[in-house]
């Protein structure tokens, strides 16, 4: 997982993660994967209305992600 993200970083692109998962358990499946240091925006249930991630949640983080990338690549 880490080689597959660090491929789309060095691509210019941010990792927006977004997950049904609450936030604590999210963060212990980041650092199972070892990627805690490469997610740019994350939405987990405790964020969602629902407990499934809406398109809404998606599209919010996948926007912040592109922004902050923006700003990355400006700097």
């Amino acid at each position: 997982m880490r080689e597959l993200f660090q491929r789309v970083i060095a691509d210019g692109k941010a990792i927006a993660l977004t997950s049904s998962a609450k936030e604590d358990e999210l963060e212990q499946y980041k650092k199972i994967a070892n990627i805690v240091d490469l997610i740019d925006v994350e939405n987990s249930s405790d964020d969602a209305e629902t407990s499934k991630a809406s398109s809404r949640h998606l599209l919010r983080g996948a926007g912040e992600a592109r922004h902050r990338a923006a700003g990355a690549r400006s700097s």
